[in-house]
């Protein structure tokens, strides 16, 4: 039986967290600082752990996701 890849896994409670250097903003829909973020090849995932939102996607774009704030948008 092939042995399942292990995710590394960080928990942010701070008001800067970080995935692969990237800060993470607090969440986009409740403002929680109560951010998790699980990894592994080329897959990320971040959530909220008070109001339960997530983003699953490749590392880049789950970070670009989920620090989007639409209200910080220029739109000059």
């Amino acid at each position: 039986m092939p042995r399942k890849k292990q995710l590394r896994r960080a928990r942010h409670r701070d008001p800067k967290p970080d995935m692969n250097g990237v800060p993470l903003k607090c969440c986009p829909c409740c403002g929680s600082g109560n951010v998790c973020a699980d990894s592994e090849e080329c897959m990320a995932m971040i959530w909220c752990e008070d109001c339960g939102i997530s983003v699953h996607s490749p590392h880049h774009q789950a970070i670009h996701t989920w620090n989007r704030r639409h209200y910080e948008e220029d739109h000059a």
